[in-house]
Protein backbone atom coordinates (compact mmCIF):
# COMPACT_ATOMS: atom_id res chain seq x y z
CA UNK A 1 0.00 0.00 0.00
CA UNK A 2 3.13 2.22 -0.21
CA UNK A 3 5.56 2.22 -2.63
CA UNK A 4 9.48 1.05 -1.94
CA UNK A 5 11.37 2.33 -5.04
CA UNK A 6 14.26 2.09 -5.94
CA UNK A 7 16.03 5.35 -7.52
CA UNK A 8 19.37 6.08 -9.44
CA UNK A 9 21.76 8.97 -8.09
CA UNK A 10 20.59 11.07 -10.84
CA UNK A 11 16.39 10.59 -10.58
CA UNK A 12 16.77 11.50 -6.89
CA UNK A 13 18.77 14.66 -7.97
CA UNK A 14 15.97 15.73 -10.24
CA UNK A 15 13.55 15.09 -7.50
CA UNK A 16 14.92 16.99 -4.68
CA UNK A 17 16.68 19.93 -6.84
CA UNK A 18 16.23 23.73 -7.52
CA UNK A 19 16.08 22.24 -11.44
CA UNK A 20 12.48 20.49 -10.94
CA UNK A 21 11.27 23.81 -9.45
CA UNK A 22 12.82 25.82 -11.52
CA UNK A 23 11.01 23.67 -14.82
CA UNK A 24 7.81 24.18 -12.95
CA UNK A 25 8.45 28.02 -13.02
CA UNK A 26 9.74 27.71 -16.87
CA UNK A 27 6.29 26.26 -17.47
CA UNK A 28 4.05 28.62 -14.92
CA UNK A 29 5.90 31.34 -17.88
CA UNK A 30 5.01 29.84 -20.92
CA UNK A 31 1.36 29.22 -19.44
CA UNK A 32 1.38 33.26 -18.72
CA UNK A 33 3.00 34.51 -22.34
CA UNK A 34 0.65 31.99 -24.26
CA UNK A 35 -2.86 33.14 -21.96
CA UNK A 36 -1.40 36.68 -20.72
CA UNK A 37 -2.90 35.93 -17.11
CA UNK A 38 -0.73 34.22 -14.38
CA UNK A 39 -0.88 30.96 -13.01
CA UNK A 40 -3.32 31.48 -10.22
CA UNK A 41 -5.75 33.67 -12.61
CA UNK A 42 -5.60 31.03 -15.08
CA UNK A 43 -6.71 28.69 -12.34
CA UNK A 44 -9.50 31.00 -11.30
CA UNK A 45 -7.84 32.25 -8.69
CA UNK A 46 -7.01 35.99 -7.60
CA UNK A 47 -3.95 37.14 -6.01
CA UNK A 48 -6.56 38.94 -2.82
CA UNK A 49 -8.21 35.19 -2.72
CA UNK A 50 -5.09 33.63 -2.44
CA UNK A 51 -4.10 35.58 0.14
CA UNK A 52 -6.89 34.96 2.33
CA UNK A 53 -6.62 31.96 1.83
CA UNK A 54 -2.79 31.56 3.47
CA UNK A 55 -4.13 33.64 6.31
CA UNK A 56 -6.73 31.34 6.95
CA UNK A 57 -4.45 28.31 6.59
CA UNK A 58 -1.95 29.82 9.02
CA UNK A 59 -4.62 30.81 11.57
CA UNK A 60 -6.51 27.34 11.26
CA UNK A 61 -3.78 24.77 10.77
CA UNK A 62 -2.29 24.73 13.77
CA UNK A 63 -5.39 24.37 15.68
CA UNK A 64 -6.91 21.69 13.26
CA UNK A 65 -3.39 19.63 14.28
CA UNK A 66 -3.67 20.43 17.55
CA UNK A 67 -6.81 19.12 18.01
CA UNK A 68 -6.18 16.01 16.57
CA UNK A 69 -3.20 15.61 18.50
CA UNK A 70 -5.02 15.91 21.90
CA UNK A 71 -8.08 13.23 20.73
CA UNK A 72 -5.32 10.67 20.76
CA UNK A 73 -2.96 12.02 23.75
CA UNK A 74 -2.93 14.55 26.48
CA UNK A 75 0.19 14.80 27.42
CA UNK A 76 2.77 17.89 28.00
CA UNK A 77 5.86 18.00 25.66
CA UNK A 78 9.19 19.17 26.34
CA UNK A 79 11.51 18.63 23.71
CA UNK A 80 9.77 18.52 20.16
CA UNK A 81 11.11 17.39 16.50
CA UNK A 82 9.83 19.04 13.53
CA UNK A 83 11.51 16.84 10.61
CA UNK A 84 11.25 18.75 6.99
CA UNK A 85 9.80 21.58 9.50
CA UNK A 86 11.59 24.65 7.56
CA UNK A 87 11.02 27.10 10.13
CA UNK A 88 9.77 25.62 12.89
CA UNK A 89 6.35 27.77 13.17
CA UNK A 90 3.62 25.21 12.52
CA UNK A 91 4.53 23.01 16.01
CA UNK A 92 5.80 26.36 17.54
CA UNK A 93 2.16 27.49 17.31
CA UNK A 94 0.80 24.07 18.43
CA UNK A 95 3.49 23.91 21.23
CA UNK A 96 4.05 27.46 22.34
CA UNK A 97 5.54 26.14 25.83
CA UNK A 98 8.11 23.36 24.33
CA UNK A 99 11.65 23.10 23.10
CA UNK A 100 11.30 23.17 19.48
CA UNK A 101 14.02 21.61 17.34
CA UNK A 102 13.82 21.39 13.55
CA UNK A 103 15.46 18.87 10.51
CA UNK A 104 15.09 20.31 7.68
CA UNK A 105 17.71 19.73 4.38
CA UNK A 106 17.13 23.25 4.06
CA UNK A 107 16.26 24.85 6.75
CA UNK A 108 14.85 28.99 7.26
CA UNK A 109 16.53 29.64 10.47
CA UNK A 110 14.78 32.69 11.17
CA UNK A 111 13.30 32.17 15.28
CA UNK A 112 16.17 32.93 17.33
CA UNK A 113 14.56 30.07 20.15
CA UNK A 114 14.19 27.37 17.24
CA UNK A 115 17.38 24.82 17.12
CA UNK A 116 17.83 23.78 13.30
CA UNK A 117 19.14 21.30 12.06
CA UNK A 118 20.68 20.06 8.05
CA UNK A 119 23.12 17.14 8.75
CA UNK A 120 20.81 14.06 9.85
CA UNK A 121 24.05 13.11 12.23
CA UNK A 122 23.73 15.89 14.23
CA UNK A 123 20.15 15.71 14.98
CA UNK A 124 20.81 12.61 17.71
CA UNK A 125 22.68 15.14 19.91
CA UNK A 126 19.68 17.03 21.02
CA UNK A 127 17.79 13.40 21.71
CA UNK A 128 15.96 12.04 22.81
CA UNK A 129 12.83 13.92 21.89
CA UNK A 130 9.13 13.43 23.53
CA UNK A 131 7.14 14.38 20.16
CA UNK A 132 8.02 14.19 16.49
CA UNK A 133 6.18 15.58 13.93
CA UNK A 134 6.40 14.57 9.66
CA UNK A 135 4.21 16.58 8.00
CA UNK A 136 3.86 16.16 4.11
CA UNK A 137 7.76 14.67 4.24
CA UNK A 138 6.96 11.05 3.92
CA UNK A 139 5.13 11.15 0.42
CA UNK A 140 8.99 12.53 -0.66
CA UNK A 141 11.20 9.60 0.71
CA UNK A 142 12.23 6.56 -1.21
CA UNK A 143 11.80 4.20 1.78
CA UNK A 144 9.62 5.48 3.90
CA UNK A 145 10.83 1.90 6.15
CA UNK A 146 14.69 2.78 6.15
CA UNK A 147 13.50 6.70 7.81
CA UNK A 148 12.16 5.44 10.45
CA UNK A 149 14.83 3.22 11.24
CA UNK A 150 16.97 6.05 10.40
CA UNK A 151 14.90 8.17 13.51
CA UNK A 152 15.41 5.38 15.66
CA UNK A 153 17.99 7.06 17.78
CA UNK A 154 15.77 10.12 18.06
CA UNK A 155 13.14 8.22 20.46
CA UNK A 156 12.73 6.65 23.39
CA UNK A 157 9.80 4.61 24.91
CA UNK A 158 7.00 7.09 25.26
CA UNK A 159 7.71 9.02 22.16
CA UNK A 160 4.99 10.22 20.14
CA UNK A 161 5.13 10.44 16.56
CA UNK A 162 2.88 12.04 14.59
CA UNK A 163 2.42 11.64 10.24
CA UNK A 164 0.75 13.75 8.18
CA UNK A 165 0.77 13.00 4.44
CA UNK A 166 -1.33 13.70 1.51
CA UNK A 167 -4.26 11.11 0.36
CA UNK A 168 -4.04 10.01 -3.09
CA UNK A 169 -3.83 6.72 -3.10
CA UNK A 170 -7.01 5.72 -3.28
CA UNK A 171 -7.56 2.13 -5.03
CA UNK A 172 -4.94 -0.92 -6.29
CA UNK A 173 -5.98 1.13 -9.65
CA UNK A 174 -7.28 4.53 -8.71
CA UNK A 175 -4.70 7.52 -8.01
CA UNK A 176 -6.30 11.11 -7.03
CA UNK A 177 -6.35 13.56 -8.91
CA UNK A 178 -2.73 15.85 -9.41
CA UNK A 179 -2.50 18.13 -7.05
CA UNK A 180 0.22 21.52 -7.29
CA UNK A 181 3.06 19.92 -5.14
CA UNK A 182 6.13 17.87 -6.68
CA UNK A 183 8.43 15.10 -5.91
CA UNK A 184 5.33 12.15 -4.72
CA UNK A 185 7.05 9.13 -4.88
CA UNK A 186 5.05 7.34 -2.21
CA UNK A 187 0.92 6.62 -1.62
CA UNK A 188 -0.69 5.79 1.41
CA UNK A 189 -3.51 5.06 3.23
CA UNK A 190 -4.68 4.70 6.99
CA UNK A 191 -3.81 1.13 6.81
CA UNK A 192 -0.56 1.38 5.49
CA UNK A 193 0.53 4.15 7.55
CA UNK A 194 -0.50 2.13 10.64
CA UNK A 195 1.22 -0.86 9.67
CA UNK A 196 4.51 1.21 8.85
CA UNK A 197 4.50 2.24 12.19
CA UNK A 198 4.04 -0.98 13.95
CA UNK A 199 6.81 -3.01 12.34
CA UNK A 200 9.04 -0.23 13.22
CA UNK A 201 8.12 -0.47 17.17
CA UNK A 202 4.91 2.04 17.53
CA UNK A 203 1.65 1.26 18.85
CA UNK A 204 -1.03 2.77 16.43
CA UNK A 205 -2.90 5.57 18.89
CA UNK A 206 -5.02 6.97 15.97
CA UNK A 207 -5.43 7.59 12.62
CA UNK A 208 -7.80 9.84 10.36
CA UNK A 209 -8.54 11.56 7.07
CA UNK A 210 -9.71 14.71 6.80
CA UNK A 211 -9.45 17.99 4.74
CA UNK A 212 -6.40 20.22 6.07
CA UNK A 213 -4.79 23.27 5.32
CA UNK A 214 -1.49 23.07 3.11
CA UNK A 215 -0.55 26.62 2.21
CA UNK A 216 -3.83 28.38 0.65
CA UNK A 217 -5.15 25.07 -0.18
CA UNK A 218 -7.31 22.76 1.40
CA UNK A 219 -6.35 19.26 0.31
CA UNK A 220 -7.86 15.24 1.58
CA UNK A 221 -4.50 14.31 4.24
CA UNK A 222 -3.70 11.37 5.91
CA UNK A 223 -2.77 11.53 9.97
CA UNK A 224 -1.42 9.13 12.00
CA UNK A 225 -0.54 9.45 15.75
CA UNK A 226 1.54 6.83 17.31
CA UNK A 227 3.66 5.85 20.42
CA UNK A 228 7.13 4.16 20.53
CA UNK A 229 7.06 1.09 22.96
CA UNK A 230 10.06 -0.99 20.66
CA UNK A 231 9.67 -4.46 20.24
CA UNK A 232 10.24 -6.97 17.78
CA UNK A 233 8.98 -5.87 14.71
CA UNK A 234 5.62 -8.06 13.95
CA UNK A 235 5.30 -9.97 10.42
CA UNK A 236 2.96 -8.09 7.67
CA UNK A 237 0.94 -10.37 5.53
CA UNK A 238 0.33 -8.51 2.40
CA UNK A 239 -3.29 -10.27 1.80
CA UNK A 240 -4.07 -8.82 5.51
CA UNK A 241 -3.07 -5.57 4.34
CA UNK A 242 -4.95 -6.20 1.33
CA UNK A 243 -8.09 -7.29 3.31
CA UNK A 244 -7.89 -4.24 6.56
CA UNK A 245 -7.87 -1.76 3.48
CA UNK A 246 -10.96 -3.05 1.75
CA UNK A 247 -12.56 -2.63 5.37
CA UNK A 248 -11.14 0.97 5.57
CA UNK A 249 -12.65 1.81 2.09
CA UNK A 250 -15.91 0.38 2.55
CA UNK A 251 -16.45 1.45 6.51
CA UNK A 252 -15.54 5.38 5.15
CA UNK A 253 -17.62 5.25 2.53
CA UNK A 254 -20.19 4.04 4.06
CA UNK A 255 -19.87 6.82 6.90
CA UNK A 256 -19.71 9.45 4.12
CA UNK A 257 -23.15 7.57 2.38
CA UNK A 258 -25.04 7.60 5.80
CA UNK A 259 -24.11 11.24 6.69
CA UNK A 260 -24.94 12.56 3.85
CA UNK A 261 -28.77 10.69 3.79
CA UNK A 262 -29.01 12.04 6.81
CA UNK A 263 -27.92 15.34 5.93
CA UNK A 264 -30.15 15.37 2.74
CA UNK A 265 -33.21 13.95 4.81
CA UNK A 266 -32.81 17.30 7.64
CA UNK A 267 -32.51 19.58 4.64
CA UNK A 268 -36.08 18.29 3.68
Amino acid sequence: MFLSPTYENDELARLYSDGLANEFKRENREVEAVTGATWAEFHGMDSTSQARKLESSELKRPLDLKRFIQKGVRENFTRVLDIGGTDGSLLKQVFPDSEIYVYDMNPKCTDPTVTYYSDIKAVASAAPFDFVGSFHTFEHIPDPAQALRDYRPWVDKGTILCIEVPMEYIGPFIKRAGIPLTGHVNYFTRTSLAYLARAHGYDVMRTSVSNAWYGEIRLPVIRGLFRFVGGEAPAIRQDRLYSDWLMEFTTDLGVKVIGKYFSTKRRG
